[in-house]
């Protein structure tokens, strides 16, 4: 072990232990953990704190992936420590020390470790809808600029961690590193590419790369007017419209009081403008590309032209064509031999376990996810046949609203939401962005805890954890105006058995069953379409025909 300590990554919670609820949260970058007598030391910049090692749970499962878990219990608190992006022998060391001082281990420890490879790597938290393939794609529509060097600069080195050895470092494609490169070099850049293409997965590599200090991420349904920051990175740009694209870069530049383009601010936008576009009430939607801003500032601009996301050449194809417009009868013959029929909105009893049901309108959503149901709604149905047919006990969550009740209509949660052990569910509120566990985030119930029964729920992403209560409000000027919660706050999960076609966007399923009967804008089919792996996952409610693949 070097004088330094090993080092990691570390997120700090400290949780109501009734409710689970969050009351505080910091993390740090690039700490250093020593071992010392009766537990361990953790610093970082202007901080520091001790890890008492008797009676703290430790939680290992991860530990291969360089993720390791502690939780200190008192009586009205609970604090829980992260680590994450740590070397796996590193953290293999820890955790062992710290039993040895005393703590419990929560978790199976395998203790033969013969079979572990001789140099493990470490395996940073990775979205596995985005994983790497190496697939490649079968008509790249754009060639990169072949001036720049596919080597990263010095610059580019500067934004990799100074812990991460060659062997260990998350290998890019070089159109990856081409951004990597342009990013490095403080341009403004637009990315896009077709679905699959590893778009969020690249975001997450800037966002672990570039400094914490100054950087702001967000969707475009998430941008706040009153956060400054150095780096601004807006994902599914395709979906903010031309004119408040315009208006921001005025405010940006007012409230930064300098003429250069956003005020200086470093942009980084990701999407694909093939995709679902500006959802705009009265006006005809304007594109971000057609705001005059947009030339004057976005000088860099690049498409990611492999595939990862499916394998099937044929699929990849027929995705294309359709994304371009250029799709043909045949083509959608091919999607149409996997349809589904029965009126209860079924398929096969083996691909039901596992489809999730993507919709055009959240209406139809709700209709899936709510618990008490007119037995007309056949959609209402499916969810509900799904969850009586679940033992266990119910837990039941109901909201209390306050305020206006037409503010509360977009609330991502229902005034109701009840649910059993192994039921599928999703976030509705980013709980920790360090553990990978954000808004859309899907996993499993895997149990519940036996006081404030919360549920305790295995995520996608391999991240097992209780998810606390949260509350759910509207604010103007920093000023709750109305809140939707539980008598204490509510739960921040809803059943993942349906999901609109806008809250798909960035995901991937295994299967998944397409209802594209009320598709109404362009783009929509090719989205839902493009968030299954392969053919075979993919079912659709009824025929699709040319009016529902519209051009």
């Amino acid at each position: 072990m070097a004088a330094e300590g090993f080092r990691c990554d570390i997120e700090i919670q400290v949780a109501c232990a009734r409710t689970g609820q969050r009351r505080s949260s910091k993390a740090f970058r690039n700490v250093a953990v020593l071992k010392r007598m009766g537990g361990l030391q953790v610093y970082a910049t202007g901080y520091k704190t001790a890890i008492r090692a008797p009676s703290t749970e430790v939680y290992s499962s991860q530990v291969q992936r360089g993720k390791l878990a502690f939780i200190k219990r008192a009586d009205t608190t609970f604090t829980q420590y992260n680590l994450s992006n740590g070397q796996p022998d590193d953290l293999i060391e820890l955790r062992d020390f710290a039993i040895a001082q005393g703590a419990q281990s929560k978790s199976i420890i395998n203790t033969d470790r013969s079979k572990k490879p001789a140099t493990p790597s470490r395996a940073p938290l990775v979205d596995r809808s985005n994983h790497l393939l190496q697939t490649p794609s079968p008509t790249p529509t754009k060639k990169l600029s072949k001036k720049r060097k596919a080597e990263p600069s010095p610059k580019v080195r500067a934004l990799h961690s100074t812990q991460m050895t060659k062997r260990s470092r998350v290998q890019l494609t070089s159109e990856q590193q081409e951004i990597i490169e342009s990013v490095a070099r403080k341009e403004n850049v637009f990315f896009t590419g077709r679905a699959g293409t590893g778009k969020s997965y690249l975001l997450r590599q800037l966002q672990k790369r570039l400094p914490s200090d100054g950087l702001y991420s967000t969707a475009t349904t998430g941008i706040a007017a009153y956060h400054i920051p150095k780096v601004l990175i807006i994902d599914e740009i395709s979906m903010l419209d031309g004119r408040l694209f315009e208006l921001l870069e005025g405010v940006a530049r007012r409230i930064r009081k300098s003429k250069a383009f956003f005020g200086g601010i470093q942009l980084i936008l990701s999407g694909d403008f093939y995709q679902l576009p500006p959802v705009n009430d009265d006006k005809q939607a304007i594109f971000c590309f057609e705001a005059p801003s947009w030339d004057d500032g976005i000088k860099a601009t690049f498409s990611l032209n492999q595939v990862f996301r499916q394998k099937d050449d044929t699929f990849i194809t027929i995705l294309n064509a359709i994304r371009e417009g250029q799709h043909t009868q045949s083509m959608l013959a091919t999607l149409n031999q996997n349809v589904e029929v029965s009126k209860d909105l079924n398929p096969t009893q083996e691909a039901q376990d596992d489809a999730i049901h993507i919709f055009t309108h959240n209406a139809d959503v709700l209709q899936v996810r709510c618990y008490e149901l007119q037995a007309r709604e056949l959609v209402g149905q499916m969810n509900q046949k799904h969850l009586h047919a679940l033992s266990g006990v119910a837990h039941e969550y109901t909201a209390k609203d306050r305020g206006p009740r037409e503010y509360l209509m977009g609330c991502p949660v229902p005034t109701r939401v009840v649910l059993k052990k192994h039921v599928k569910v999703m976030l509705t509120k980013t709980i920790s962005v360090a553990s990978g566990l954000v808004n859309g985030s899907r996993g499993v119930i895997l149990g519940f805890t036996p006081d404030g029964m919360l549920p305790f729920v295995r995520f996608t992403n391999g991240v097992s954890q209780v998810v606390p209560l949260e509350e759910f409000s509207v604010l103007a000027n920093d000023t709750v105006i109305a809140s939707r919660q539980q008598v204490c706050p509510m739960i921040p999960l809803t059943l993942a058995y349906g999901i609109s076609i806008h809250k798909s966007q960035g995901l991937t399923f295994d299967c998944a069953v397409l209802h594209l009967a009320k598709v109404f804008e362009y783009g929509q089919a090719y989205v839902a379409l493009s968030r299954v792996s392969s053919l075979q996952g993919r079912l659709v409610a009824k025929r699709t025909s040319t009016d529902k693949v519209p051009i």
